[in-house]
């Protein structure tokens, strides 16, 4: 997978509004929305998110909404939500953080769920979540 330069790269030039920039009046770290254009936007407040991992994986995820058009607000359920956040990670599971891409990594002698997620410069939990898609992995902790 890219490092973030080229992922923010790869974003725009899928006509996505990329922007770094503190969300002051957020509590949220990144999002994505759809513009009345019907563009996407993503906002990330690099501070908020303080790695390179955490920022990756808040651009992936943020993109895959973008992509999948998973949308949603304030007003939208639980359950809904729970579906539209799967469908975006389901998305950088098959595209960005592949199974084959997995395998060749534990191939490499990577092990530990700590050690992929340093691999794919994503948070652990991130990893956790790629790996759940992938292999219905669940973690304790």
């Amino acid at each position: 997978m890219t490092d973030i330069e080229e992922l923010s790269d790869i974003i725009e030039q899928n006509g996505t509004i990329l922007a770094f920039t503190p969300l002051k009046h957020s509590k949220l770290a990144a999002f994505s929305c759809r513009l009345k254009d019907e563009r996407c936007a993503i906002a990330v407040d690099e501070k908020k998110l303080e790695t390179n991992a955490n920022v990756k994986t808040a651009l992936l995820h943020e993109f895959a909404h973008c992509i999948t058009g998973t949308f949603y607000n304030e007003y939208t359920s639980p359950q809904m939500r729970q579906k539209l956040e799967y469908r975006a990670d389901k998305h950088v599971a098959e595209n960005d953080i592949k199974k084959s891409d997995i395998i060749r990594a534990s191939r490499s002698g990577i092990t530990e769920i700590w050690e992929f997620a340093e691999y794919f410069n994503i948070t652990v939990e991130y990893m956790k979540r790629i790996f759940y898609i992938h292999f219905r992995m669940e973690f304790l902790s």
